[in-house]
């Protein structure tokens, strides 16, 4: 589901005896002759979120609307236009910015923007994905957006997990896009109207308890570096797995917020690397003296962080989950080993005689990332050599780490082929209907064959029936081959649960299998949006 940020809410900030506004009735309603909504995404006590479509362009954007009865406040119709420069001014990959501005008939305005698909940080976070590593791939995205912003002279000021959307990409990477500027304050612009950059005044406190800084809490003035504080509130939470303030009140947070040491991520995640605690450290600094002055400095710090956790992947075993579990208070590990240790003795030894500028954890870090990375090149010249090398009568034998088991039981003696009706006598058993000789072959294709050309072929030619004259599972598995998106293959494992059809078994058992293939050095799992789709429906088949 395509989402914005906006979370569902009732219309709060409708007066007593005023008529409540509506959102259905907008549904099919274009818009300037020019966007038509065709569902609501999010509503506010102010507003809405709709899906919407360019009727010409035929392109998919989030429109959002002030409702008229709040387009009459000056404060609030001057925030919601400060949010369309603002927006409209970044043109950035991990921000979404603004398309396009108007004024409705009946009063109000809107704003077109840039649609986010995907979750938002908040859901994948109640998903319980997350961790160092993790925090430190959606960090270095964030931190990227917020330089951008701040280069162009805007604070964001309501940073938080539900304005961070996390779009899943074609090759299993994650795409961060940053949304909502509604309260960004945009410093020293000549060009801006009167009275935008004193619109939120000194004393006046807005934002999200929780993540806004200590001074923004307090109603003071606020820079660069209460984004940079929220910056590190996300990198906590996303590295711990849990809130940082745990308090439900308002009050007794921000109280705890300014009295209070926050724990460090060291003591909550063993395995974190000291650079990213020292660093999460200084964003949460009380006094914003403490902190990084520049959102850059930040993100070159985590994506330092992230590409040696990538490096560090992909010398151990893939996680049978395909994701790095947050570390709990309770749990238990061996003290994290000095990089010095972990290298060769002579390697080591050479490392001691550098000077100790050169010994700091950034150079030793490089150091290992060229060795890895040399020998990673070396292991692949080795068997390309090994492969010229092979004669076409005996080619390189690849056999699988653990065979697809079949699903046509068979109790026939070793060495003997099963009759061509062994489908149609496990179907009968099953109680579930045969497949028609016409289909059968392509779909044992797609079932057992190794080979992806063949399996390719098998599926385009089932594709290329009518679908009505096709069996459901047989058309599913050919689906299943034939699309390439994490999320297109998603949709088609979550219709073959709910086909409950266990003769589609190898196929996904195929499909579990294959957890690396994209990102840095292919070692990325491709597909890891639909893992725990996947795991239930594999676990409800094999309950059939």
């Amino acid at each position: 589901m395509s989402t914005t940020g906006e979370q569902p809410t009732s219309l709060a900030g409708t007066a007593e005896g005023e008529e409540v506004f509506d959102f259905a009735k907008w549904l099919g309603r274009t818009i300037d002759d020019r966007y038509k909504i065709e569902l609501l995404l999010g509503q506010g006590g102010m507003g809405a979120v709709f899906l919407a479509e360019h009727v010409k362009l035929q392109k998919k954007v989030a429109l959002k609307v002030i409702l008229p009865q709040f387009a009459g406040n000056g404060e609030v119709a001057e925030r919601f236009a400060r949010e369309a420069m603002a927006s409209a001014k970044l043109e950035h990959p991990h921000v979404a910015s603004a398309l396009d501005y108007g004024t409705l008939p009946e009063g109000g305005a809107y704003l077109v923007m840039q649609l986010a698909r995907g979750p938002s940080l908040r859901k994948v976070l109640d998903d319980k994905r997350g961790g160092w590593r993790y925090a430190c791939e959606i960090g270095q995205q964030v931190a990227d957006a917020l330089s951008a912003a701040h280069a162009a002279g805007i604070v964001h000021r309501d940073l938080k997990p539900e304005n961070v959307m996390i779009e899943p990409r074609e090759d299993g990477s994650e795409l961060v896009k940053v949304l909502d500027f509604g309260i960004a304050r945009v410093i020293d612009d000549a060009s801006s109207p009167s009275g935008v950059t004193k619109l939120t005044r000194v004393g006046t406190i807005i934002g999200t308890p929780g993540y806004m800084s200590p001074e923004q809490a307090l109603g003071e003035p606020v820079d660069v570096r209460a984004d940079l504080y929220a910056l590190g509130v996300i990198l906590w939470e996303t590295s711990a797995g849990r809130e940082l303030w745990n308090e439900t009140e308002v009050t007794a947070l921000v109280t705890k917020q300014l009295t209070t040491e926050p724990p460090r991520i060291s003591t909550i995640v063993l395995d974190a690397p000291p650079e990213l605690d020292a660093l999460i450290v200084r964003l949460l600094a009380r006094d914003k003296n403490d902190r990084p002055e520049r959102a850059g400095e930040v993100r070159d710090t985590l994506k330092r962080l992230a590409l040696v956790a990538t490096v560090e992947r992909m010398s151990l075993p893939s996680s049978p989950s395909g994701a790095f579990p947050a570390a709990t208070e309770h749990a238990s590990a061996a003290p994290r080993p000095s990089l010095l240790s972990t290298l060769p003795p002579a390697l080591a030894a050479r490392v001691q005689a550098l000077p100790p500028a050169m010994r700091k954890p950034p150079v030793l870090m490089a150091v290992v990332g060229g060795s890895a990375l040399l020998g990673f090149l070396i292991v692949i010249s080795l068997a390309v050599t090994c492969a010229r090398g092979t004669s076409p009568e005996q080619p390189l034998a690849v056999a699988p780490s653990t065979p697809i088991p079949s699903v046509v039981p068979s109790s026939l003696p070793r060495g003997v082929e099963p009759p061509p009706t062994a489908d149609e006598d496990y179907a009968s058993r099953a109680g579930l209907p045969a497949i028609p000789e016409a289909f059968s072959p392509d779909f044992e294709t797609l079932l057992h064959d190794g080979g992806r050309a063949a399996r390719r072929d098998a599926a385009e030619r089932l594709l290329a029936q009518p679908q009505q004259a096709v069996p459901p599972v047989v058309w599913h598995v050919a689906q299943l081959e034939d699309e390439s998106g994490c999320e297109s293959r998603r949709d088609v494992v979550v219709a073959l649960g709910d086909l409950g059809d266990p003769r589609a078994i190898p196929a996904l058992e195929r499909l579990d299998h294959n957890r690396r293939g994209c990102g840095l050095f292919r070692s990325q799992d491709c597909y890891r949006c639909l893992r725990s789709e996947l795991r239930a429906t594999l676990s409800t088949l094999r309950a059939h």
